[in-house]
This record gives C-alpha cells, structure tokens and sequence, in this order.
C-alpha cells in the first residue's frame, strides 16, 4: 500500500474530522510494530504513524476521559499493544478506571480534595500492586520495554503522589513517587548531554537522602504496606544508579582541568539559552564565541596541558566534548536565518508556552497552585521526550532537522522548573494554604514595620489585631477543621505562624505603652511648672488635663487608611477563588469610616504577592 499521504475520516466524540497528514515515522520507532499509542490531545495534529505502511486500511482515534487519544487498528478483533500477562488485563482495566477517577477528581475546583478520597484509592491501588506482584511471580517474566500495565500504573503512582502533596502529606512515603520521577527524567537528560559539574549533582544528592529517609522510615514504622515501600525504594535505587553513573564520570576529571570544566558547562549554558529564544540575536554569541577561541588556543596538539605544561592531565574527553559542542551550538545559531525548522516549530511553541507558564507558577505558586495541575505538564513534557529518535527530534522523513539545540534546553529547562515547584511544596493541606498565606502576609508587614522603626499609634495595630481575630475565630479547641469535621494537615506550621503574628504584636504594642508613659511623665513635669507660675501671680490652678489611656482597639478605634496597614488584612484566598468557600469570623462591633478603607489597591497586593513568593534555588 501507498506510503504517501492518507485522507483518513476519525472520529472523536462524536465529532468527524478530515485529516491529510503526512504520517510521522519516528512513534513507530519507538514502539515498532504496535498500534497502540497514548498521544496527547495537543499534538493530534503532529503525531501519526505510518499505518498504511503495516497494512491498516484504517485508523480510529479516541479521545478518552483521560484526553488522551487511543488509536485502534480496526483490521484486528483484539487491540494490539506492547506484549503483557493476559493475567494482568484485568489489572490494567482496574488501573485505566483509577487514572479516570484520579482525573476527574483533580478537575473539580469546586471543593476541596479530601484526604479520605485519596486515602480511599490509595488502598485499591495497594491491593492493584499486590495482584500485579503475585501475577508477574508466577508467570514467566517478559523481557523488553514496560509495558502497557506499567506506564498506566506510573501514570497512576504519579498523579497520587501529587494527590498526597496537595493534601498535605508530603512526608509520607507515596508523596515521594513523582519528586523521584521527576529526578530521574533531570538525571537522564544530565547523562545524556554530559552538560554539568559536580555543584549540580550536590542538590540532587541532598534530595535522594531526603526521599530514602521518608521511605525508610515508613517502612521501620510499618506506616505503608511493604508493597509499596518496595515499589518505592525501586524508583530510588534506579535514581541512585544514574546518579552514581554520573558521579563517575567526573572522577576521571583532574582537578587541574575542573576550572576550564566548570567555565565550558557555564558557556554552554549560556549559548543554550540564547538558543532557544525565537529570534537569536548573533552579536551575543560574539563574546563567547572569543572566549571559546582562548580556551581552545590553550591545546596544544589537541590536549590541554597541566601545570608548567609538561603532562596531560586526564579527562581530556570530557573537555574536548563540550568545546565541540559549544562550537556546534555557534554554528548552528550562525546557520539559522529566523526561526526553528519549519516541522519542529510546534514543538517549539508548545515548550515555549510551557516554560513560560512554569515560571509564573514559581512566582505565584503559593497563591495560585493546586500541586495536581502539574500533572498536565507532566504530561506534556513526556510526549515530546518521547518524539524524540536516538535524542533527536525528525521529520516525517526521518531527517533531523535543525534547532535541535533549542528544543533540548527548553524541555531540560521545563524539567527543572517542574522539578521546583514539587520539591517547594509544602507539608499544609490546600484548605488551610489561604490561611497560612494570610498569616505570612501580615507577619511581612509587621516585620515591615519592626525593622523601619517609624512611630506607630494602636490605631495601626487594628487591621493586624483583627486579621488574628479572624483566624483564631476559625480555631475549635486549638485546631482548625474541614467542612467534614476532619483534621487537615499543616496545623502545626499554621500555628507556629499565628503565633509569632501575636509575638510580632506584643512587641509593637510594648514599644507603644513605653512611648504613652514617657509622654506621660513629661506632660506631668509641664503641668508642675505651669501650676507654680499660676500660683505665684495669685491664680488659682487649673483643671488638669485628662491623660492618654491605652483602650482595646477592637472596640474604639476606627480602622486606618495607610496602605501598609491595610494590607495586613488582605485575605490573600486567590489559590480558592475558583469556587471554594471557608468559614468567616463572627462580625465585629467597630465603627467604620468605609470599606473601601479596609482594601488593599490591587496593584499593591499583586507586588506584595510577588514579594512573598518562594523561590527555590533552581536546578
């Protein structure tokens, strides 16, 4: 049969598309002679597989729950994919219903996510594993890629894993899959593209021990069934496998070279990143392009040369490779006139748009992020790391085009980025985050204040005092509750933070009753001297005039209109705004000038939700 182009009627939901694509070759590399392949709704229109050429008279795709798009030879009763137990269909089934609830339950914004739904599938996902264990023991193993059963199982252990961060629970074991997930797809690229140090390994070292305590410990308390704590320490070993790999091959650098190392690693950074701008300018590659030069001119016949230039130090591999590349990546920029090669262009602005979303989520995360949305990113990323033939992106006529450099760094770069913002996560559940956010806003603003020690009165304590009044009004016996009477998780960090707010407080108010008794004192030793004048030119004294007495705040003094002080009371609940609700303080008999009064501008809420935002140290 032909292998040109194929007009072939699909059929998605109901809704008939016409296509004429020419078939791209590169998935069937990847899984050669299957017709099954998960694609991505986003790439419908780039991903296809030569199906007339393995004989199909016809294609149909089916987007399911999970939007991804099934295709299914129709010239076969049963539906072909990668080679499985038939005792393990039924698991797969199982897994596929459980991935489908897992993303239902992460596109409901209208309430919280409860810990016991996800408790509740995190026991049938133990008894899936077990069944999964038992069936591949008896049966003889099947050696070659994962199969079906395992991407659909660590599609679901990662979406859990951010089911478990986003309740709260991420010192416990199952929060741990997607951090080790994502390590392992940065070590990957890190061994793929030699391109780093020994300072970048150290964060990833750091991390793994973090993760191996987690699991260890659970395992020690019997907190998690031994299923999964194997499943787990798997996904760690093989982490620590890639890293020890990666270890090694900076052994065999000598420490007289670990300088030109480290400043080529920097270089090519840099040229990556001019890269993978739309439009690169070359006059910026121009100062690196001579300081490669200089560092090229230090060989001599190729090597470069120790101290005193009488031996060759070794690692002169690694050297003379990044040197090579950095030059290739030079050329490549030289040779390009405006933009990407024409059949890498959509994946060029679809890693374009995602690293810029990535990084406003890593400004507005703790504000803004429900740590399961990064599952779709997740997602995407996959698919186009999966595009790729022996680490190179083709055409539909297997050459490779050029702007593969760009492509590269803005799918690590996506990587890193993803990686932050799940290893930012914090152990609070999502229904006491806007809480937590509204506590560290008004901590920043008295330590504002605090630390520019201007004179302040009580009436700019007010907005402070009835911010803490509010939160600890939502407080039943010390804690704070769900709607459904449960304890959500993060109440000690909550707590610690109300706590200091008071601390910060009392300290104002100290230095408030401090300053009142040293007016006082003076206005007495006035009034003395003025009664003696008086006195003496036959007068009689006059009335003393009333002194100042400190009263409460929360019932006579009005609230201020100074934008500093009103932002202590900003409610800070972006990251629910989507239809969630929460408890209110019972109102307050306080007379108010007006409410407009009491709101931050938004332009100063948006600066300081800028200010407060985590940043991570990047990866």
């Amino acid at each position: 049969m032909s292998s040109g182009r194929s007009n072939i009627e699909v059929k998605v939901k109901g809704e008939e598309y016409g296509l004429n694509k020419q078939l791209s070759k590169s998935l069937l590399d990847i899984y050669p002679g299957i017709y099954f392949i998960n694609v991505g709704y986003t790439y419908f229109d780039i991903l296809w597989t030569r199906l007339q050429e393995k004989g199909s008279r016809k294609c149909t795709p089916i987007r399911d729950e999970y939007q991804l798009i099934h295709f299914f030879d129709l010239n076969n009763d049963v539906m072909p994919v990668a080679q499985f137990a038939k005792a393990e269909l039924p698991i797969l089934e199982s897994l596929v219903n459980i991935r489908n609830r897992l993303t239902a339950l992460k596109k409901d914004r209208k309430e919280y996510i409860k810990a016991s739904d996800v408790q509740s599938i995190y026991s049938q996902v133990i008894k899936l594993i077990t069944k999964l264990n038992d069936a591949r023991e008896e049966e003889e193993p099947i050696l070659g890629p994962p199969n079906r059963v395992d991407t659909t199982l660590d599609d679901v252990m990662q979406l859990l894993s951010l089911f478990f961060l986003t309740i709260g629970k991420n010192k416990e074991s199952p929060a741990t899959y997607c951090q080790l997930a994502t390590i392992r797809q940065l070590l990957s690229h890190l061994d793929e593209s030699g391109v780093y140090t020994q300072n970048d390994l150290k964060p990833f070292q750091d991390r793994l021990t973090h993760l191996s305590a987690i699991i260890k410990r659970d395992r020690e308390n019997g907190k998690h069934p031994d299923q999964m704590t194997k499943f787990l320490l798997r996904r760690l070993e093989d982490c620590e496998r890639i890293y020890r790999n990666l270890v090694s091959s900076l052994s065999v650098l000598s420490v007289e070279l670990v300088p030109i190392h480290q400043r080529l690693v920097a270089i090519r950074r840099q040229l990556a990143a001019i890269v993978s701008k739309d439009k690169p300018q070359k006059q910026e590659i121009k100062p690196l392009l001579e300081e490669l030069r200089k560092i090229d001119g230090k060989r001599q016949d190729g090597k470069f040369l120790g101290p005193g230039g009488s031996s060759v130090p070794p690692g002169q591999a690694i050297l003379v490779g990044l040197l090579e590349e950095c030059f290739e990546i030079v050329q490549d920029v030289n040779a390009r006139r405006d933009d990407v090669a024409i059949p890498l262009k959509p994946i060029f602005d679809r890693l374009t748009e995602i690293r810029m979303q990535l990084e406003r989520l890593v400004l507005t995360h703790r504000w803004t992020l429900r740590e399961t949305d990064l599952w779709n990113y997740q997602l995407s990323l996959q698919e186009i790391d999966k595009m790729r033939v022996d680490g190179k992106w083709v055409d539909s006529e297997g050459n490779q085009p050029g702007g593969q450099f760009a492509l590269l760094y803005l799918l690590r770069r996506c990587h890193g980025l993803l990686y932050r913002l799940i290893s930012s996560s914090e152990p609070i559940s999502e229904e006491l985050m806007p809480i937590s956010n509204k506590l560290l806003t008004v901590k920043k603003c008295l330590n504002e204040v605090l630390k520019h020690g201007n004179d302040f009165t009580p009436r700019d304590l007010y907005p402070y005092h009835l911010a803490l009044y509010q939160i600890d009004n939502l407080r039943k016996d010390g804690k704070f509750y769900s709607d459904d009477g449960s304890i959500p998780e993060g109440q000690a960090i909550v707590i610690s933070h109300l706590e200091e707010c008071h601390a910060l407080i009392e300290q104002m108010q100290e230095g408030i009753n401090s300053s009142d008794e040293d007016d006082d004192v003076d206005d007495d030793d006035d009034d003395d001297d003025n009664s003696e004048e008086i006195l003496e030119d036959g007068l009689q004294p006059a009335q003393p005039l009333p002194t100042h007495s400190s009263v409460p705040p929360s019932v006579t003094l009005a609230p201020p209109t100074s934008t500093l002080a009103s932002l202590a009371i900003r409610s800070n609940d972006s990251a629910s705004s989507q239809g969630t609700t929460s408890s209110s303080a019972p109102a307050i008999n306080i007379p108010l000038r007006s409410t407009a009064a009491m709101e931050p501008t938004e332009s100063t809420s948006t600066s300081l939700d800028t200010a407060n935002a985590s940043q991570p140290d990047q990866q």
